[in-house]
């Protein structure tokens, strides 16, 4: 396993949310979920969303305060987990 450590991007589309990749995937399922109307694809919704808040919160919130220190920590406090403003404060 590498010890690299990517740097802390915090500007372009960064500025808006932590985890966009994952709020993009969230907003397809949905619309994808809605447009089904089929029981299953709900199950299937609501398993991505609690996989996702278990990687999130889980994986890669604990590590990011380790691998980049303070800087993290000014970042989470002003941006939003998924999208802008909501989310923000955490630790």
């Amino acid at each position: 396993m590498s010890s690299e450590v990517a740097a802390l991007d915090h500007a372009g589309v960064h500025v808006a949310g932590f985890v966009l990749t994952m709020a993009g995937i969230i907003a397809t399922s949905a619309g994808l979920t809605l447009l089904s109307g089929d029981p299953v694809t709900l199950v299937a919704f609501v398993l991505l969303m609690t996989a996702v808040e278990i990687q999130v919160r889980a994986v890669e919130e604990p590590y990011l305060p380790h691998a980049h220190g303070s800087a993290y920590r000014d970042y989470a406090a002003r941006v939003g987990r998924f999208l802008p403003g909501i989310g923000c404060g955490r630790s």
